[in-house]
């Protein structure tokens, strides 16, 4: 009888320090807030009625950075975000952030992938908390956010408790906003079917962001993206860009406007669709700087999946559907190579960037070796004197002006 009492009570001291040390494992979910829309004023983008222009009638300068080669070759490029004259460029095929500065040499390569202490295995998406002067890295396999020093040193990790994410923002005061998909209720029945979650240090409070009654089906998230000083939220199939005003808080900024200007009616246009094919859902790459917001759609008009780029022009309140030059084999002269698809933003220009085989597969090497095309600007002349099969991108800044 005294073992049966010894061996209960020494069970019964097991189970309560088993449950107090889940206890602080696993901290509790806190009742969550619903982000409340507000009431505010937003500006319509009409696409319908955009006028149509060549790209280059709206440039008003282009820089070209040719990125060095001191950290290694570089693959595809999935994003690029700058802060105080850096470039932080998340790579795609090998999950590595190369770290340039503004004149393109490289000052740190971030290669850190791997299954041990202090290694990530996959980068999803990266930013700049600029309350504490970080880089920060999102890993969607093992659901933890890694910090790294502006240098690209590391400094710590946040595991994430609850759900997953793809990509994740820094807002203030150590909230991060994170995107996900609607169908995860990580385990809490009441964040179903919601498309943003807010979390806080070690805190882990979740709040939801229901998805838009307009919106069909339960597919994944959308776009979180830094706006001009502000955090923006596309969400997908929806014609309304949002901005994330407070932890509790949202409202409209941007409303997309095509042929009747309601979602039930313009997502079957006869032109505009979502660039992976699906018949709802009409944009995609949005970005937005001081004085202009760029985005992307596609556009069933043109054959294969045509990236169509709009610029809308905040100050004169005026939309443009931009023509990409696709002749570059005919020209006899050439001032400007017009970057394809924006990656970010520096100071008022737009980021995109190019490599030695986009050049190449319009001849240009080869035509100006023979002398049938000029290069009549001298900072384009350098960059395609020194490109070669083994060269990093070039970045090309642009600066749209108002016309």
């Amino acid at each position: 009888m005294l073992r049966l009492l010894k061996f209960l009570l020494l069970f019964s001291l097991f189970f309560v320090s088993c449950r107090s040390k889940n206890k602080v494992e696993q901290p509790m979910i806190k009742d969550f807030d619903l982000l409340q829309r507000a009431n505010n004023d937003y500006t319509t983008i009409d696409l319908e009625h955009a006028e149509e222009l060549a790209y280059r009638e709206l440039i008003d300068s282009i820089r070209y950075i040719p990125l060095g080669d001191e950290c290694g070759v570089m693959g595809n490029i999935a994003n690029i975000i700058t802060y105080k004259g850096r470039f932080y460029i998340q790579e795609e095929q090998f999950d590595r952030v190369f770290i340039y500065d503004d004149t393109g040499r490289c000052l740190k390569k971030i290669d850190n992938k791997g299954r041990g202490p202090g290694e990530y295995l996959r980068i999803e998406s990266i930013d700049i908390n600029t309350e504490k002067e970080e880089l920060m890295l999102v890993d969607g396999m093992s659901d933890k956010l890694f910090f790294y020093d502006l240098g690209g040193n590391f400094k710590s990790i946040h595991s994430i408790r609850y759900f997953q994410t793809e990509n994740t923002l820094c807002l203030r005061d150590s909230v991060f906003l994170h995107i996900s998909a609607p169908s995860q209720n990580f385990g809490n029945e009441g964040l179903y079917g919601y498309a943003l979650v807010l979390s806080k240090g070690n805190e882990n409070f979740l709040k939801g962001y229901r998805y838009l009654p307009l919106q069909v089906g339960y597919k994944g998230g959308g776009q979180i993206f830094k706006g001009y000083e502000r955090s923006c939220y596309h969400p997908i199939y929806s014609d309304t860009i949002y901005q994330i005003l407070s932890d509790t808080t949202y409202g409209p900024i941007f409303y997309f406007k095509i042929k009747n200007s309601s979602w039930e009616k313009y997502h079957n246009s006869d032109r505009f669709v979502d660039i992976d094919g699906s018949e709802e859902g009409v944009f995609t790459l949005l970005y937005e700087n001081q004085d202009f917001f760029l985005g992307y759609i596609a556009d069933k008009k043109k054959k294969g999946n045509y990236m169509q780029p709009f610029l809308y022009d905040k100050m004169k309140d005026k939309t443009y559907l931009l023509r990409w030059c696709d002749y570059y084999e005919h020209l006899k002269e050439l001032d400007y190579f017009e970057g394809y698809e924006a990656r970010g933003i520096f100071e008022d220009y737009f980021i995109a960037h190019v490599s030695f085989s986009t050049l190449d597969q319009y001849n240009i090497f080869g035509r100006v070796k023979d002398g049938a095309l000029k290069i009549t600007n001298p900072e384009l002349e350098r960059v395609i004197q020194n490109l070669n099969t083994d060269s990093n991108p070039v970045l090309i800044l642009t600066k749209f002006k108002h016309l």
